[in-house]
């Protein structure tokens, strides 16, 4: 019996931080097209423990944030957002920055 060969079922899955760090920067207003090479850049940045997950620095240290750890991913989402012009973020996004 021959099946159909589907390539990717032996490919290596990609790691799993940056299809994390991708949707939550999408969900903080980051055009998806930018999204997905800046999670590809920023993705070291997140380290997972266990179950959990912590964000360091550029350097690789310990970045210490005082929020929960469900909220890690999309906090650093939101910094990296700060960090690149206007014109990669959702109207919906700028909309919601100019009302704060």
């Amino acid at each position: 019996m021959t099946g159909i060969h589907d390539p990717s079922l032996g490919a290596e899955s990609p790691d799993p931080r940056i299809a994390l760090l991708r949707r939550a920067l999408e969900l903080s207003g980051v055009e998806p097209l930018v999204a997905g090479p800046l999670a590809l850049e920023h993705y070291t940045r997140t380290v997972q423990i266990g179950r959990r997950f912590a964000v360091t620095d550029t350097e690789g240290e310990p970045d210490e944030l005082p929020y929960a750890d469900e909220d890690v991913i999309l906090h650093l989402a939101e910094r990296i957002k700060q960090n690149i012009p206007a014109k990669f973020l959702t109207d919906e996004a700028i909309e919601r920055e100019q009302a704060e």
